[in-house]
């Protein structure tokens, strides 16, 4: 079993039988809520960037530098 999955699973227990204090509970939300916001961080794609083009490269086929 997977580090994540047996955490998620042990996770679930302690909700189950109420092991968790309200400090807990708000720590835990806080890390959920920061792995999201990880994910949905914006990745820089080189084909959203503009370019400026010489003369030399405005046809599209650009010259070894």
């Amino acid at each position: 079993m997977e580090l994540k999955e047996q955490v998620l699973k042990d996770l679930e227990k302690c909700i189950k039988y109420d092991f968790l204090s309200e400090a807990a509970i708000e720590k835990i939300n806080k890390i959920i809520i920061e792995e999201l916001e990880e994910d949905k961080k914006p990745r820089l794609n080189p084909d959203d960037l503009e370019r400026e083009l010489d003369s030399s490269c405005e046809s599209g086929i650009c010259p070894v530098r």
